[in-house]
């Protein structure tokens, strides 16, 4: 039976031991002794994955191929490790309030294993095995690990994002009686954990924003983020007086890709008709903006 176990007071190195239920795993241990091998794993955000915060050029202008503390991005972490004919034989979920937060310890036997690791900004929601990021940042990573007596004790593990960033740029004035703007993204998928694969059932999620500090001003920006980066999605703009709609705009056909920046910039108050476009961009540095 599958076991996943929320730690919440863990003192030292977390450790998990994989219950095999009487079992060899995938390959017949050689050993007649069933000597078993521990390896530590170290999880943190590959530099490429990662915001400004945290990541400083180098002397040559180049960002760093150091793993980034995974506490900077991530409060919710993910491990498991399946046999060869997928069964899982144990997972473990961290929060990142627990001491050594992305620090791993597990034991094998002799044989080959598939390892999942991943992690959210926040607890994202999860059906049917799948992750429904709902706005979060997801990262992930899947590797098959070969044990035996030369395998090494300390290895690092190098989690990707493998969500898109959506940010939209509201450029004309928020007015002064607006208090929110909601945003309704349809057509997002879910993210199967074992297989590392977007599913094929597509979803949707709604993030609020607030406006009351931004009434009166230009250029309010909502940021979200987005799984579906295979194929494209529909974004509705509302923005609300009281729990009155105010302005409602919808922009279909937004494509985002992975560890990529989308941006929507326009008018939706003084141009509630206007016509959305929209570009792909890196991470870092800054996209610019445009126009709708």
């Amino acid at each position: 039976m599958k076991k996943t176990f929320y730690l919440f007071a863990l003192i030292g190195l977390a450790v998990l031991s994989c219950k095999k239920d009487g079992k060899s795993p995938s390959k017949p241990d050689p050993e007649p002794d069933n000597k078993e091998y521990t390896v530590n794993f170290n999880v943190g955000i590959n530099a490429d994955s990662q915001k400004v915060v945290g990541i400083a050029p180098n002397e040559n202008g180049l960002t760093t191929n150091a793993l980034v503390d995974i506490k900077s991005i991530a409060t919710y972490l993910q491990y498991r490790v399946y046999d060869a004919s997928g069964k899982i034989l144990g997972s473990l979920i961290q929060l990142s309030n627990q001491p050594n937060f992305g620090k791993l310890a597990d034991s094998f036997k002799t044989g080959e294993y598939t390892v999942v690791v991943w992690a959210a900004s926040a607890e994202p929601n999860i059906k049917d095995d799948k992750i429904f990021g709902v706005g979060r940042e997801v990262f992930y990573k899947r590797f098959t690990l070969k044990v035996d007596a030369t395998t090494a004790v300390n290895q690092e593990v190098n989690l990707q994002r493998i969500v898109g960033q959506l940010q939209v740029k509201i450029l004309d004035t928020v007015p002064n009686k607006v208090s929110r703007i909601i945003l309704n993204i349809t057509n997002d998928y879910g993210f199967d954990i074992p297989t590392g694969v977007l599913s094929n059932s597509p979803g949707s999620f709604t993030q609020t924003y607030l406006t009351t500090d931004y009434q009166g001003k230009p250029d309010f920006v909502a940021t979200t983020y987005v799984l579906n980066t295979v194929s494209r999605i529909n974004v509705n703009i509302t923005s609300y007086i009281g729990s009155d709609v105010f302005t409602n705009t919808t922009v279909n056909g937004v494509k985002c890709l992975p560890n990529k920046r989308t941006i929507l910039s326009g008018k939706i108050f003084s141009n509630p008709s206007g016509v959305f476009n929209f570009t792909f961009n890196d991470w870092e540095p800054v996209a610019d903006t445009v126009g709708f």
